[in-house]
């Protein structure tokens, strides 16, 4: 093992999606590190570039039944890699994705939209949990059939992935943008006036959740020996996380400082490296381990 693998607790990778890995993930660390290796690493990505399928069979009833077909989600990703080039630090990365809220789709009593590219949070018909100023956290449920198809989309990529590509897992969004998914934008926004200890019990409701949710597949993928890499594209051998706050664009800079910045500190600290999403009102600077 080299010094480099040595240095990052790591271990050597050949896929045949990435022939050259080793030179790649060496700039990702230097870049990491706030070093220089040869150059800075370059990523050439298509936004939503995935959802560009040909098979319009209308074969499912309904849009989640797409998004939900394992089979036909994994093998798709799989043929998009056949004939194409990972130029630079371009990762052939299969990460199951069931929509940005997804996390949050797997507490009792919150409904879950798909969309053609994209998945959202809804009221029920009588907006009974959706802007009714309830400050109440849900409840996890650990079988959800969220969790549980992202547990069988991860396991049936890591069958196909060994020597070929890479599997990462799904987005998460815990503090007060999970908030947000599951109480919505008035609950939030009126509450930081007029029931601010509401709003900031609601943010912080979500935190063990959210380690154990992403423990739970950091494990499963390192058993496998995989690297830790989501939608970014940025692995690491340690545990990278993409923390963020979307909501804060709605936001001051000084709500974002008593509501959303000291959640997203703890995110950071179990993590091995953090890349932080922000906006031009999320001012503060996150501090994160690198």
């Amino acid at each position: 093992m080299s010094d480099f693998y040595e240095r990052v607790n790591g271990w050597n990778v050949e896929l045949e999606f990435k022939p050259d890995f080793d030179e790649a993930i060496r700039r990702v660390y230097a870049w990491l590190d706030g070093e220089f290796y040869d150059r800075p690493p370059i990523r050439f990505a298509r936004h939503n570039a995935e959802f560009e399928m040909s098979d319009h069979e209308n074969r499912w009833p309904t849009l989640k039944d797409r998004w939900f077909d394992t089979e036909y989600v994994v093998n798709s990703f799989i043929e998009g890699c056949r004939g194409r080039r990972f130029n630079a630090e371009t990762f052939p990365t299969f990460w199951p994705n069931l929509g940005p809220n997804v996390f949050a789709a797997c507490y009792d009593g919150v409904n879950y939209e798909f969309g053609e590219t994209t998945a959202w949070t809804h009221s029920d018909a009588d907006g009974a949990y959706r802007n009714s100023f309830d400050y109440t956290p849900p409840s996890f449920n650990w079988d959800s059939e969220y969790r549980k198809k992202l547990d069988e989309m991860t396991d049936y990529a890591l069958s196909l992935a060994k020597g070929r590509f890479m599997v990462g897992y799904t987005d998460i969004h815990p503090g007060l943008d999970w908030a947000v998914a599951v109480r919505g934008n008035d609950t939030l926004l009126y509450g930081m006036y007029e029931n601010p200890e509401g709003v900031r019990t609601l943010a912080r409701a979500s935190e063990e959740d959210f380690l154990r949710f992403y423990g739970h597949y950091d494990v499963k993928l390192k058993a496998a020996g995989q690297l830790s890499v989501t939608w970014m594209n940025i692995p690491c051998y340690g545990r990278m996380h993409i923390p963020s706050c979307d909501f804060s664009n709605m936001i001051s800079a000084k709500h974002f400082e008593e509501f959303a910045y000291s959640g997203l500190v703890k995110e950071c600290a179990n993590m091995t490296h953090n890349v932080f999403m922000s906006t031009e009102k999320a001012s503060p600077a996150i501090p994160t381990p690198y």
